[in-house]
């Protein structure tokens, strides 16, 4: 979603051959339809966390049978990991989506994973804004984002400007995932 009411975008046409070529300026205008409801914050505290890990074990574990034990890891903790939470301001404040970006500064290269929104929520542009927020947050740190990720999730990420790495599938446990990635300019 783009967030300027519009940018401006050059065009040069040639009508035939023997002609001089016209440059036209054209606006693109990005309006959305109603400003979304999600609030998306880095979560820097410890009750914010807690809510991250438990959406990550409703959506991962008990919507999509991965196992617990695995869900919250050594990675959580570390000092290069940002958790992201999202809350959707017209269910009062109700945890809605989650995500966590570990970056590598002496890579310039972020890992996003453990996205997870809440099913009901899907298709809303609640995940489009997730991402874009998580992105902006270490854009300044980073050249390129890397994610593993299901394999029946590649549209959406397509959609957020990720392209896969490579042909390979693995399984997580029982899900097919790919390798996707993302340059920026």
């Amino acid at each position: 979603m783009r967030l300027a009411a519009y940018d401006v975008v050059q065009i040069d046409v040639c009508v035939h051959p023997s002609r001089p070529s016209r440059t036209w300026k054209l606006r693109r205008y990005y309006q959305p339809l109603h400003p979304l409801p999600l609030k998306v914050t880095i979560a820097a505290k410890p009750e914010d966390k807690k809510l991250a890990y438990a959406l990550r074990l409703h959506v991962f574990c008990d919507e999509e049978g991965h196992t617990h034990s695995i869900q919250v890891d050594a990675h959580d903790d570390e000092d290069s990991t940002i958790h992201f939470i999202g809350v959707d301001t017209d269910d009062q404040d109700k945890v809605v989506a989650v995500a966590r970006c570990m970056v590598d500064d002496n890579k310039r290269q972020a890992r996003i994973g453990r996205v997870a929104l809440l099913p009901e929520c899907s298709g809303k542009g609640y995940g489009k804004v997730l991402m874009d927020v998580v992105e902006k947050a270490v854009e300044a740190r980073v050249d390129s984002f890397v994610l593993l990720e299901q394999l029946s999730k590649q549209g959406f990420y397509e959609k957020c400007g990720y392209h896969r790495v490579d042909d390979e599938v693995f399984l997580d446990e029982h899900i097919k995932v790919c390798w996707m990635r993302k340059e920026l300019a």
